[in-house]
């Protein structure tokens, strides 16, 4: 009497077990057709990729800044992250940009939409820093002391 559950219970699962090995249709993410449940891990997985990016971004960015305005105290903005004593992870574009009074870092993340640029710029009497996020490209117009159009200017917490 006891093996009678034990066997129905072994039976249910045997045939679930041939329902699932009899799946035929694969899908990988991102393909047309998903079921909903693989669209949803695929755009947390993006949120989780976009937000890992804003961490790695803030860091580099303030190390960024604390070394221009260091570098600046000495005589002059460091026109390289090298300069800086800094590196960057291979997933960002990093672009240094210094023009007498000011110097700004780009970072672009290879994988997303979102890019973002640190400002140090020297207004005559202080130095001003600002910190950026938005969608590229920017125009070639851009002031050397302002966030890009449409950008949000953002303040990274002091640790």
């Amino acid at each position: 009497m006891r093996s009678i559950p034990t066997v129905v219970a072994a039976l249910l699962l045997a045939g679930l077990g041939l329902i699932a090995t009899s799946q035929k249709r694969v899908f990988s993410p991102g393909a047309p057709g998903l079921p909903s449940d693989a669209r949803v891990v695929q755009l947390l997985d993006d949120q989780e990729a976009t937000l890992n990016q804003r961490r790695q971004a803030e860091t580099l960015l303030t190390a960024f800044v604390r070394g221009q305005l260091a570098s600046f105290y000495w005589g002059q903005f460091a026109s390289s992250l090298v300069d800086l004593g800094l590196s960057s992870d291979e997933a960002l574009d990093v672009r240094v940009e210094t023009k007498g009074r000011s110097t700004r870092l780009w970072l672009t993340p290879k994988r997303g939409r979102e890019s973002y640029v640190a400002i140090v710029h020297f207004n005559g009497s202080k130095l001003v820093r600002l910190q950026c996020r938005g969608v590229s490209p920017v125009s070639s117009e851009q002031k050397s002391a302002a966030c890009p159009e449409g950008w949000r200017a953002f303040e990274i917490p002091e640790v």
